[in-house]
């Protein structure tokens, strides 16, 4: 089998086979091989920014590849730290999240390299050009109980009244403060566009992150003996522990999950394939119709929907991919197995677009992690060494042509 060395050479020159190219990114996802794989990692992103003495990245381009890497660093130095961004960082494998992130880091930067050296591999991005999407961002609809709506983006700050109840807003989240526990039954729905992301404090602690093209119904007090909620799409919990108050979620109407005090993720995007609630931390049992899982940490419970969303049989995942379920907590696509069509859906909600197919799907899938704070079209620059092609039409429309 070819060398590391000798496999990326025949990458640079652009003559890699596709079988190579997978066996090059298997060896350097090795934990053995970690030092080979940063090295050429900063090799390229040298050769791009200098070559003939003049920059060949943006700024930002090469901002988004330095703090990769610099992340990518810190959680190899500083294993089992907990922040407020990556709360689930103690059940990660933690070499391989470094590992990975270095060899998207690699896939990216190389991108841009042969770009740069071969002005044929130019035409996707032409297609593209002066119609460049940006990533989402912090944004999302608060409907109050009266039915007003409040408009609520990364740069707001202010301070909204219910009865006793404050709602305090802070740049990407808000939080809600309860000064009278027997205020009558209000509630709140927290919406967030394609595009969007927000988080929200529930009135008794509990805290939660939702996903692009979801939303929260909540009251505004948790009164009572037990504490519900209502999500559709996908949302991140960490529930306040309060033993006599089970937190109950119900989701889409269909599927209810009950906790006492627990970190888990839901995904119930009506136009995925399945309902997935996947627990981190604690304990939690759902229930489907007359059938009931009691997760563990690390379990997954699935529900298998059908093309007009009737839901079907739970099942139990022992073993899901946690990284891949709560790649969209730390801020990454991960792309690992997906097909084109999955990859596609992820977009559409993120970068706020509709994809057509202009044939037939691929049938094509994906690895590697590539950071969610990259604008569209070079994230499609990157998804075309496989081949794919796009063409971006009416603003918003990408067509998938192969």
């Amino acid at each position: 089998m070819p060398s590391i060395k000798e496999l990326y050479e025949a990458w640079k020159e652009g003559s890699i086979s596709a079988a190579d190219h997978k066996a090059l990114l298997e060896l350097l996802s090795l934990p053995e091989n970690e030092a080979e794989s940063r090295r050429i990692v900063r090799e390229m992103i040298e050769e791009a920014q200098f070559a003939g003495g003049t920059a060949r990245l943006s700024p930002d381009r090469l901002e988004v590849l330095r703090s990769s890497i610099v992340s990518a660093d810190r959680e190899m130095e500083e294993p089992g730290i907990k922040t407020q961004s990556t709360p689930i960082r103690p059940l990660y494998r933690w070499r391989r999240v470094a590992v990975a992130a270095a060899v998207v880091i690699l896939v990216a930067a190389g991108a841009y390299y042969l770009l740069q050296r071969k002005p044929a591999k130019q035409m996707a991005a032409a297609t593209l050009k002066g119609k460049d999407i940006s990533p989402g961002s912090n944004k999302a609809t608060l409907k109050l109980a009266d039915g007003s709506t409040v408009t609520l983006d990364s740069m707001g700050k202010q301070v909204l009244y219910q009865g006793g109840t404050t709602v305090q807003q802070s740049g990407g989240q808000i939080v809600y403060v309860v000064k009278n526990n027997n205020e009558p039954l209000r509630y709140n729905t927290l919406t967030t566009p394609r595009g969007g992301q927000f988080k929200v404090k529930l009135p008794d602690g509990t805290d939660v992150w939702l996903n692009a093209a979801s939303s929260l119904r909540y009251p505004t007090v948790f009164s009572g003996g037990e504490r519900r909620v209502e999500v559709t799409g996908e949302a991140y919990f960490e529930v306040a522990v309060l033993p006599e108050r089970p937190f109950r979620v119900s989701v889409n109407g269909q599927t209810e999950i009950e906790v006492l005090g627990t970190h888990f993720n839901v995904n119930a995007y009506l136009n995925e394939k399945s309902l997935q609630t996947t627990l981190l931390e604690g304990s939690v049992r759902v229930k489907q119709g007359n059938e009931k899982i009691v997760l563990q940490p690390g379990q997954q419970a699935r529900v298998q929907q059908q093309s007009d969303n009737i839901t079907q049989q739970l099942t139990l995942v022992k073993d899901p991919d946690i990284e891949k379920v709560m790649a969209w907590r730390n801020g990454v696509f991960n792309f690992d197995g997906a097909t084109l069509e999955e990859v596609m859906k992820q977009l559409e909600r993120w970068y706020d677009i509709d994809v057509v197919y202009e044939k037939d799907i691929p049938d094509i899938r994906f690895g590697g992690e590539l950071n969610k704070n990259i604008n569209l079209q070079d994230l499609l620059v990157i998804l075309e060494k496989t081949e794919v092609h796009f063409r971006l039409e009416g603003g918003r429309k990408l067509i998938v042509t192969k």
